[in-house]
Formats: C-alpha cells, structure tokens, sequence
C-alpha cells in the first residue's frame, strides 16, 4: 500500500526536516533522527509522522534556521519561521498549526530563506 508521493533534495545547510499533512499539523524533525540511505541503517521502521485515519503526509523539506515556511490554501496563506515551527521526533504526531476548513485543501508549501509576500 505504500506510493511515492515526493521528494525532498537535502541541501547542505540542512538542519531539519518539515514535514506538513493534508489537515495542517507539521514539525521538524532534526537530522540526526532522519535515516538516509548510506549515511545511517536503521533496524527499526523508519517512517516520517504518526498520522490520523484521515490525514496523510502533504509535502516534506529541508529546512535549516534561516528558513521561512509559507503554507498556501485556496483561500489564505501563512508565514511561518523556523522558530514557530515545534521540533518533535520522527515518530510523533506534528501540531495543528494550519487552518484548513472543511471544503478547503492546502496547496503548496514553499521554502525560503528570504521574506515573501503575498
């Protein structure tokens, strides 16, 4: 039942993976906590969040302290800093920081280490 649903190229600066869902919670996951193939073996199961019946990972980054964290919807758009985003495991369940109502889906997530506006 698994399916490839992205990647993510990791940068050099990279500190963190963001990993965001489809209902809005997201994290950071420190790089030591992540398993990259011919870096680090794992013997246990190495997936990125715990996630709701109904939810589903949305897009993952690599993101480092000078990063913003733009999360668009069909209908607003919220800025995020590296500091705003909470720091958790792998295997932990990310906090509900995006509104998403019912009828509206996230659309993109965007990296950056500049100020956007939108």
């Amino acid at each position: 039942g698994d399916e490839v649903r992205g990647y993510a190229i990791l940068e050099k600066t990279a500190t963190h993976l963001c990993v965001l869902t489809e209902k809005g919670s997201i994290k950071k996951v420190p790089m030591d906590a992540i398993e990259i193939i011919g870096i680090k073996k794992r013997k246990d199961t190495s997936y990125l969040t715990y996630l709701q019946n109904d939810d589903s990972v949305f897009q993952c980054a690599f993101i480092n302290p000078k990063s913003n964290v733009y999360i668009c919807n069909k209908s607003a758009y919220k800025a995020l800093s590296f500091d705003e985003i909470p720091e958790m495991s792998r295997r932990s369940k990310g906090s509900k920081m995006i509104p998403v109502p019912v009828g509206d889906n996230i659309i993109t997530m965007i990296i950056s280490d500049k100020s956007l506006t939108f």
